[in-house]
């Protein structure tokens, strides 16, 4: 019965996307409370290189925040507008951004550990560029998903028809 008011199963596909956004939105809290630990860690073992790190990791946090709160917003502005392709779309991407923040989790909560141990302490400065490598990669994936977001959310159709009034 639900399949006949729902033929393309856009309910499931937003309530999906609600879900993988709420996750998006944990992994970033958990991160951001990870980069905090790891500045305080780095101040008190007075390691500069774990600041810059606890830094770049607290800024994508805050980017997976607000492309958590900008998906919202479209969504809360008119998923019902939005074909079935666009959904799956928008909850591929998502899948990603969470994915994201579950490396940076890890990557975050490995540095983490290696401040405590002074053997790691000591390398930390040499594999800081390295690692703030990583960190501003997934921060550039993660401007590129945020950008294509207008992009996604609008309807296909009227995209198609905007496309053929610029010709």
């Amino acid at each position: 019965m639900l399949i006949s008011q729902d033929p393309d199963g856009r309910a499931a596909q937003t309530e999906d996307l609600a879900r993988l956004l709420s996750a998006v939105e944990a992994a970033s809290r958990d991160t951001n409370l990870l980069a905090l630990n790891m500045a305080l860690e780095g101040a008190s073992a007075a390691a500069v290189s774990a600041a810059q790190i606890a830094h770049a990791v607290g800024d994508v946090s805050i980017r997976a925040t607000q492309f958590s709160q900008q998906m919202r917003g479209c969504l809360q502005a008119g998923a019902e507008r939005l074909d079935t392709d666009s959904l799956h779309e928008l909850r591929r991407v998502t899948r990603s951004v969470a994915e994201l923040m579950a490396e940076l989790s890890d990557l975050a909560s490995g540095i983490l550990d290696g401040i405590a141990d002074p053997q790691i302490e000591r390398r930390l400065p040499q594999v800081v560029p390295d690692l703030l490598d990583q960190v501003r990669s997934r921060a550039r994936v993660l401007d590129q998903f945020v950008h294509a977001i207008p992009d996604m959310t609008r309807p296909r159709r009227a995209a198609r028809r905007r496309a053929g009034h610029r010709r």
